[in-house]
């Protein structure tokens, strides 16, 4: 009993046979003492915690179930006593699942990128401790080099050796906000300043500074401000746009607290709801991996818990970190610590590939953050005090927040009421359209016509107000002009004043436009007519988020400024001019600006610029980086002061080096970045990675919010997102089970995909292959791949509720029910697997189920007959169908059932398909297998690890009587390894057994209904991999086979439009539950099966291996076909070194492992003598 006064399973004896004598003990337990008690009653003490019946209760001491009758409970332990022994609870009765996760609609204010680098240290094997143990190693390294000699490098075993230490050497985060009015800071760098430097503390102490500096400044609500167009909207609304149901009499507004723009009308209880998070999620790629190791003992180490999603006790879905933002009053007036939340996420586990591969599938126009952060040299931001102000209360506000934006409004509307005119055109009045004509001339020729946008403003009255600001014409603000502009014109005096000290000339000529056009504005000063014309088009676009802060104190110094009229200064003046201005410039402001003179039609002269040589080199970026990881092994490293010579980029992990392309880039990007050591590439390196992975998953979530009204940061993995949303565009209510058998009969009915080889070897001989020899028979070999099955599965009729038991005699004949009734049933059965079936099913036996083989659980098709087998009506009647015999139903599960996840697949597949980047068609795939992902969720399978950085907690943990373990990181930092007490099985686990015996139909249907009766005894299944199949075909044009059934059974979107068959191409382009050749349609021409995931072929000379466990590296380029075939014929085991990066103790380490790579011992199957032919088990030949 623990401390809350509930009971559960702490230790259960193995030996529950009928004869022994038990003796039930009761330990209770609190944080000093604990006492142990005879239980005399076991039903006496646990019935008055789950019933008020004063009957006797009979209790499963294993899950502390109860039941009515001796009789129920002896059937209840034959299931759950194959279980470990914990308290299960289930849901009461009434309990349903449905999408109520509105909040998670509401996009996260503030998001952070981060990401870390390290040194790659060597670490030095430890020496002998005695002379015993050098000459012991000495021996061993003899033998080893022996055995390279004579056997070609095979290790005689496995073993395991330290490389390297994996030390931070900087990081990089980028905190991005929904709307940067409310916040906007640039990405922060750090770099190691010296050697033993703790960078995991600084990034902890720095991230959490600026946490609480969010906090800070947005600690009030805005109030709300409504425009008449919000307002008619608020009264015209019928549902509640954060719930989408009816509104009624309780309608509130909803606005945006950090805005203050009203969002819509809203029922009261979910206005109070729809809170912004009380959480800032980090986001890192490949956090649990890599990361997360870094840092996380810094986070032990500063104030605050630490709460983690375990996997292992080393690696989490997630962890969050409680920081101390401020403090305030409880009820009763004692000062409580207000807290904010960082919730660290990996975006790996929504994204599973690496960020180059992402990168390389974004489309352009999404790097928005790239294009600001690297599209002018960075400087120092309070050089200049333009567009960067202080407001009354001391905060740091930028133009966009001050500026009059219902004047700008006016101007937008009435542009007749400021005299438009041209600047452009020497004294000519132009209409409206040629303006804007000019100004989109204007744009083009300085890169700013992507720029334009503005919340309220269409695109072309944009371009009409820019076009009056370009031309000078906004004569009636004169004396009424926003104070920011005022001070804007101040700041931008200071640097024309230096501009203007560059030449004489210069000077003369802007006094000289100056008498004769006049200016906007008579602020005092020095002005240059025509390089301010440039200068308000600039604030203005800087008002309208147009440009980033950096582009208006360079770009507005002279990008397109600078129109010098021809007339007004010789042209071969204009280089010298601009050379100084150039010179200047980068004395002032540290920019490198290259300017250029270009003859216009319309008679002017324009410089234009290069501003800083990241404008112009962005496109060196959006790719994954070049970095030397290994050869960055020390402090010293840094302070070098040239890119290291190609030999240096080699990687210990993959044992590759970098071709000569990656390295002509590497050294472009040095040049055209102005490197000047080591610690500039770092950092570089650093900077664009955190901001290309900002751009990749900005873009992510972009996509999520327009498909699925959901932001993905609320959530820790794709599974639960994808869930959420077939949930929330289903609008489907799924009843929950809460019967303890149920559950137990329809979690031992849950069998994963099938795996086997059944023939071993196999080579190709038709028209198709070079070696083609007409004297032997033809044969093909076709690999065969199921589109999305796990797709097709869930489009069809899935459990829904109305879960009830009925007796075995009230089941309808299995043959007239149909796939998608409304009723279906969960069986459990026994069946028989006929004598003369099992020649014919030897190499893909129906109704496969898990066994234990050698101490192993496996997933195994055999032809043994099945006692008590749990199976979905859909499938049982096609095992019948097939021949297999129903003896016995014992239980059956009735319920309802629709095709309620099929238009949410479909949506999706259409998505995909009509998708123009390869990152929306992954996403959309991404988005129906992970829903499937979800329905599979065990929760038997989750740890009870709990971080602590207290000893006090520590302390109490320990005491618990569920306690453990516990393992030490370091003195602020442990985990505790607690058992679990209790399980709540509040999931539809019934979904992800349907789809799981679905989709088995879909295969065995291909197998039984085309292959079989088309082919006979020339068809040979050689492999299968759950959605897969490779066959050994005996006919002598498969693909004209294919031809004739190509509508119904294939999709040959992958075909090449001349294929030499001449089948119809372009057929059934990922539909789904078709079968598309993973050949392409050129032809396989050998394969080796060694045993389930180890498996090899041949197409086109070109060499497609596979094995489970092994690197990809290691078995792309250190295992040959050959090894496949010899490992086969002779029974030899492979063994291959393979570099790995893992943890210990949060250490981050690469190891060198010694692995079996490949053995050709195969327990799923029973190998015959040839060592090629196998049978299943059960077969009556064995």
């Amino acid at each position: 009993m623990g401390k809350e006064g509930g009971v559960y399973p702490m230790r259960i004896s193995e030996k529950e046979d009928a004869g022994a004598k038990h003796v039930d003990l009761m330990l209770v337990a609190n944080d000093e003492t604990r006492h142990y008690c005879w239980v005399k009653n076991l039903s006496r003490l646990l019935t008055a915690q789950v019933s008020d019946h004063d009957g006797e209760a009979y209790f499963c001491r294993r899950c502390l179930n109860h039941f009515t009758r001796q009789e129920k409970l002896d059937q209840h332990i034959e299931y759950c006593g194959q279980k470990k022994a914990v308290k299960i609870e289930m849901p009461s009765e009434g309990s349903y699942i449905s999408f109520q996760n509105h909040i998670r609609s509401m996009k996260v204010p503030f998001v952070v990128y981060a990401d870390f680098e390290c040194f790659t240290t060597k670490v030095q094997p430890e020496p002998a401790k005695s002379g015993v143990d050098r000459i012991m190693q000495m021996l061993e390294h003899f033998l080893e080099l022996i055995k390279q000699k004579v056997e070609g490098g095979e290790p005689s075993e496995p073993h395991t050796k330290i490389l390297q230490k994996h030390v931070p050497s900087g990081f990089c985060y980028h905190i991005k906000c929904f709307d940067e009015t409310v916040y906007a800071k640039e990405p922060v760098i750090y770099t190691t300043q010296q050697e033993g430097e703790d960078v995991g503390q600084i990034f902890v102490d720095r991230l959490t500074k600026d946490i609480r500096e969010i906090y800070q400044q947005n600690d009030f609500k805005k109030p709300m401000t409504m425009t008449e167009e919000d307002k008619i909207a608020f009264a015209e609304a019928t549902k509640c746009f954060i719930c989408d149901q009816e509104l009624g009499e309780d309608r509130v507004r909803d606005h945006c607290h950090f805005t203050g723009k009203f969002r819509g009308a809203a029922h009261n209880d979910c206005n109070l709801n729809y809170r912004a998070p009380k959480f800032i999620p980090v986001i890192f790629h490949n956090l649990a991996g890599y990361d997360a190791h870094l840092f996380i003992k810094a986070l032990g180490a500063t104030e605050g818990k630490i709460d983690c999603i375990p996997n292992t006790e080393e690696r989490y879905i997630s962890f969050t970190k409680s920081v101390a933002v401020g403090s305030y009053k409880d009820k009763k007036g004692k000062m409580k610590t207000l807290y904010q939340h960082l919730r660290f996420i990996d975006s790996f586990k929504f994204m599973g590939a690496s960020l180059q591969k992402l990168v390389e599938s974004t489309p352009a126009d999404a790097f928005t953050n790239m294009r600001r952060e690297f599209g002018a040299k960075p400087m120092d931001p309070g050089l200049f005090k333009i567009g960067h102000f202080e407001s009354e209360n001391g905060r740091s506000i930028t133009l966009r927040e001050v500026i009059d934006r219902e004047k700008l409004k006016h101007i937008v509307t009435h542009p007749e009421d400021y005299e438009l005119g041209s600047r452009y055109i020497k004294g000519e009045k132009v209409d409206k359209d040629a303006q804007l004509t000019l100004l989109q001339d204007y744009l083009v020729r300085t890169n700013a016509l992507d720029l334009m946008a503005y919340e309220g403003i269409s695109r072309d009255d944009a371009k009409t107000y820019l076009l009056a600001i370009i031309n000078g014409k906004i004569a009636k603000l004169e004396h009424d002009a926003p104070t920011w502009l005022r001070d804007y014109y101040e700041g931008m005096r200071q640097i024309m004043d230096e501009v203007i000290k560059l030449n004489p000339d210069l000077h003369k000529l802007a006094r000289e436009s100056k008498e004769k056009r006049g200016t906007n504005y008579n602020i005092e000063g020095t002005t240059v007519n025509y390089v301010m014309c440039s200068l308000e088009n600039k604030a203005l676009m800087a008002a309208f988020d147009y440009l980033t802060e950096q582009e208006i104190e360079v770009g507005s110094l002279v990008f397109d400024g600078l129109m010098i009229h021809k007339k007004g200064v010789p042209r071969t003046r204009l280089p010298e001019i601009l050379q100084g201005c150039s010179q200047r410039v980068k004395e002032v402001v540290g920019a490198d600006i290259t300017f250029t003179v270009k003859e216009m039609d319309e008679g002017y002269d324009i410089p234009t610029a290069e501003i800083g040589q990241k404008s112009h080199n962005l496109d060196l970026l959006l790719r994954k980086g070049v970095y030397p990881y290994d050869y960055m092994d020390s402090f010293e490293r840094l302070q070098e002061t040239q890119l290291p010579p190609k030999e240096a980029f080699f990687s210990t992990l993959t044992g590759e080096h970098i071709s000569d392309e990656d390295y002509a880039h590497a050294q472009k990007v040095w040049e055209a970045f102005g490197c000047k050591t080591m610690r500039d590439y770092h950092d570089l390196y650093l900077e664009t990675d955190v901001v290309l992975l900002t751009d990749v998953f900005e873009n992510f979530r972009k996509i999520c919010m327009e498909q699925y009204g959901l932001d993905p940061v609320h959530y820790y993995t794709a599974p639960g997102l994808a869930y959420d949303a077939a949930l929330k565009f289903s609008n489907i209510k799924l009843e929950l089970l809460t019967d303890p058998d149920m559950m137990l009969m329809v979690e031992k009915g849950i069998r994963g995909g099938l795996t086997m080889a059944s023939q071993r070897y196999a080579r190709a001989n038709n028209p198709y292959v070079q070696d083609f020899d007409p004297s032997k028979p033809t044969n093909y070999l076709m690999y065969l791949d199921a589109n999305n099955l796990y797709g097709w599965a869930m489009s069809r009729a899935l459990p829904t509720g109305g879960f009830k038991w009925i007796n075995p005699s009230e089941v309808p004949d299995l043959s007239t029910l149909g796939e998608e009734d409304e009723q279906g049933y969960i069986l459990e059965v026994d069946l028989e697997y006929p004598r003369e079936l099992h020649d014919r099913h030897n190499d893909y036996p129906l109704a496969p189920e898990s066994m234990v083989i050698n101490g192993v659980r496996k997933l195994v098709a055999n032809l043994h007959d099945k006692e008590k087998y749990v199976v979905h009506y859909v499938n049982l009647k096609k095992y019948l169908a097939r021949g297999l015999k129903l003896k016995k139903i014992h239980r059956v599960l009735k319920f309802t059932q629709s095709p309620w996840l099929r238009a949410y697949v479909e949506k999706n597949t259409a998505c995909r398909t009509a998708a123009s980047t390869d990152f929306e068609k992954d996403f959309f795939k991404l988005m129906v297998n992970s829903v499937f992902g979800k329905t599979m969720e065990n929760i038997r399978n989750r740890v009870d690890v709990r971080l602590v950085n207290s000893e006090k907690i520590a302390l109490k943990l320990v005491a618990k009587p569920n306690f453990k373990r516990r393992t030490v990181f370091s003195k602020n930092l442990a985990a505790v390894h607690l058992h679990r007490t209790k399980l709540v099985f509040d999931k539809p686990i019934y979904l992800g057994f349907s789809i799981l015996d679905i989709s088995k139909t879909l295969m065995a249907d291909f197998v039984y209904d085309y292959l079989k009766p088309r082919y006979g005894d020339r068809l040979s299944i050689c492999y299968t991999d759950t959605d897969s199949l490779i066959c050994d075909i005996q006919t002598e044009d498969v693909y004209k086979d294919m031809a004739e059934s190509v509508q119904q059974c294939f999709d040959t979107s992958n075909y090449a439009p001349d294929h030499a068959s001449g089948i119809q191409v372009g057929v059934n382009k990922k539909v789904l539950g078709k079968f598309k050749d993973e050949c392409a349609g050129h032809p396989m021409t050998e394969y080796v099966g060694l045993r389930p995931k180890a498996y090899a072929f041949k197409v086109d000379r070109e060499e497609c291996k596979r094995a489970k466990g092994v690197k990809k590296s290691v078995v792309e380029t250190n295992l040959t076909f050959a090894d496949y075939k010899e490992c086969l014929d002779t029974g030899k085991e492979k063994y291959r070194s393979m570099k790995i990066i893992r943890s210990r103790l949060h250490q981050v380490l690469t190891l060198e492992s010694c692995k079996k790579s490949l053995s050709s011992n195969d327990d799923k199957r029973y190998i015959l003598p040839d060592g090629i032919h196998t049978l299943a088990h059960g077969h009556y030949r064995i």
